[in-house]
């Protein structure tokens, strides 16, 4: 039986002492008993020694000393840090949220004094290995050299470019990524780029990489949301969608760093799984955007809204939202020919800081003629705790992560494959819209391209 299954049926045991009047009625909570099948299933992936959290919860004593902290941060939900409200749309895969059971069984014990109740009870800590979860990798790629992160100064966005040693094509079924430094990478982000772009920028910033949150001609590889934050599971294609990987291409993998208070050296690897089933559905990310923001100091309620018609019957299987520190309520649903709504996502108090890509359990199919729509509202006032500048200064649309961006991708399969095409032009429809015509749309891609140091495609 696996950790997780036997951390399973310890909590649901637990839960129907509680339901029963017995058990937790008469000894009370303890740590042995309810705690620890909570903390081992659902903190200890990033609260260990090397792991992303700033304190360890893998024994009684470090919870014991964290008690009350633990408490106040799940019944707010700080933590453990899921940011999707599961009222606004389907199941993600991998979703890291306590259940109200849970939370009032941590609330009491901390409220009887933490109790650690019979520890040779308690369930063993999980181990956690530095192997690959999927096991060995048919290609592991390295950086070919350590990037040096500084001591201390404000975060990073730095693209990495790595050459892929291939004398043939292959399928990509996985990714794993492997950080080896994980109190300093935040989340990463893997695309791949078929031109010599990357690699030219790279060799004109000095040092490992390129800055920027800007990845150029870099793109999803063939229409996949690929990446990484702690405790989030090895990507793993959607049945029929492997990507196809070519000599000759580059994996960029940008990377959000966070400088922990001394010098690191920075090197994560990627494992990459191949399969031998050529793809046999198609994958394609659509995307809406507003980079035209403008909200002025003070503004707590600035709010835009995007929609995109989608012609044709699709599977959606996962979505990427995006802003920065301003980014109060992001959401986005499906109106369908019938009128109806379905909702894809909400997060009600986005965090910059806890960004990620999410897939669905089971994808969700919309018919043809449904439209999607995106509404983002933006907190630039100084109530809000995640504001970059005390006073208030106005924000605009740019890539530093001080200025503001409002971007959802989102990852569609076309049910019929002959469809793609039609997607694709979906696509290109929204993109001349919302410029405001052809030749702004136009202006506007060159303008793009400039910013990326991508000269010869601005002209």
């Amino acid at each position: 039986m696996s950790y997780s299954r036997q951390v399973s049926l310890l909590v649901a045991f637990g839960f129907a002492t509680l339901a029963n009047g017995q058990g937790i009625a008469d000894t009370g909570v303890t740590y042995a008993e309810h705690i620890a099948p909570i903390v081992f299933e659902n903190c200890v992936t990033c609260h260990r020694p090397e792991g992303v959290g700033p304190f360890s919860l893998m024994t009684y004593d470090q919870a014991r000393r964290r008690a009350k902290q633990i408490s106040e941060v799940t019944t707010s939900r700080f933590m453990p840090p899921w940011k999707p409200d599961p009222r606004h749309g389907p199941r993600f895969i991998g979703e890291r949220r306590l259940t109200e059971d849970q939370i009032q069984l941590l609330n009491r014990w901390a409220g009887e004094g933490a109790p650690a109740g019979d520890l040779a009870k308690a369930p063993q800590p999980p181990a956690f290995s530095n192997e690959w979860q999927l096991g060995e990798p048919d290609l592991i790629l390295s950086f070919p050299e350590p990037y040096s992160l500084q001591a201390e100064g404000v975060d990073i966005y730095r693209n990495f470019v790595l050459p892929l040693p291939l004398d043939s094509a292959k399928f990509v079924r996985a990714m794993e990524f492997k950080p080896r430094s994980q109190l300093n990478i935040h989340h990463a982000v893997l695309q791949i780029d078929k031109s010599q772009s990357s690699r030219e920028r790279d060799e004109l910033d000095p040092g490992p990489g390129f800055e920027g949150m800007g990845l150029g001609s870099a793109a999803p590889p063939e229409g996949q949301l690929v990446g990484w934050t702690p405790g989030q599971q090895p990507y793993e294609s959607f049945p029929g969608t492997a990507w196809k990987l070519e000599p000759g291409d580059s994996v960029v993998l940008q990377l959000h760093m966070l400088p922990s208070g001394k010098a690191e050296r920075v090197s994560p690897e990627i494992g990459l799984y191949f399969t031998e089933e050529a793809p046999t559905r198609s994958s394609f990310t659509l995307q809406m955007r507003n980079f035209d923001i403008d909200i002025p100091a003070g503004e707590s309620q600035y709010r835009f809204e995007e929609a995109m018609r989608i012609s044709v019957d699709t599977d959606i299987i996962g979505l990427y939202p995006h802003a920065h520190y301003l980014g109060k309520d992001l959401s986005a649903y499906a109106i369908l020919p019938d009128g109806s709504r379905e909702w894809l996502f909400r997060i009600g108090d986005w965090d910059f800081n806890w960004q990620s890509d999410y897939r669905y359990e089971t994808p969700l199919r919309i018919p043809a003629g449904t439209t999607l729509h995106m509404e983002y509202v933006y907190d630039n006032s100084a109530e809000n705790p995640r504001n970059p500048h005390n006073p208030p200064k106005r924000a605009v649309g740019g890539w530093k992560s001080t200025d503001e961006m409002g971007e959802l991708t989102i990852q569609a399969i076309p049910v019929r494959e002959e469809d793609l095409a039609a997607l694709k032009k979906d696509q290109l429809n929204y993109n001349i819209d919302a410029a405001g015509g052809q030749a702004l749309y136009a202006y506007e891609l060159g303008y793009y391209f400039e910013l990326q140091g991508m000269l010869e495609k601005a002209g």
